[in-house]
């Protein structure tokens, strides 16, 4: 009797710790799904915090641009004057009347002042204003140059320049 109750604990322990065991590997495998997935989740958020950064980045961007590279609506059209004229000193260019036009870009958050002239130089003078006119710091840019006739002698060049420069408004 006391080797069948012996029996009969020990089946019940093999059935019980059978399960147990079942569950315990189970358990197992679920905790491995979850340590993936907080793995994949911690990939994700770092990923995701580097695009921020890289946002981050582009709005700092996009305010040195706005404070260093545009001219200022407020300022009205001196500073562009200014500029131009300081350029047009520089590459020693002497020029006809300029005209200025104004246009409105992007639903009125920029205005673009385009600046039209003729000039009549050399080649050298009209290559060194135009270099001036890359390496200046704000958004002052080479729209156009038509020539308009080129001396057969002195190789002289009578040029129209139009310039624009871009306002944050």
């Amino acid at each position: 009797m006391l080797c069948l109750f012996l029996v009969l604990a020990l089946l019940f322990l093999f059935v019980v710790a059978l399960g147990e065991k079942r569950s315990h590997f189970e358990s197992l495998d679920h905790l491995a799904s979850k340590k993936e997935s907080a793995r994949e989740m911690e990939t994700a958020r770092r990923d995701k915090s580097a695009e921020w950064l890289k946002w981050q980045r582009t709005l700092d961007d996009m305010k040195e641009l706005k404070t260093k590279y545009f001219y200022k609506d407020e300022e009205g059209i001196s500073p562009l004057m200014r500029d131009t004229q300081q350029i047009l000193n520089s590459a020693r260019i002497r020029v006809s009347q300029k005209r200025y036009d104004y246009a409105d870009l992007k639903e009125g958050m920029y205005r673009v002042v385009r600046i039209t002239f003729e000039t009549t130089g050399s080649y050298t003078s009209l290559k060194k204003f135009i270099h001036s006119v890359e390496a200046f710091p704000r958004f002052l840019l080479v729209q156009k140059i038509d020539f308009l006739d080129v001396d057969p002698f002195s190789g002289g060049l009578k040029v129209q320049v139009a310039l624009v420069g871009y306002y944050e408004q």
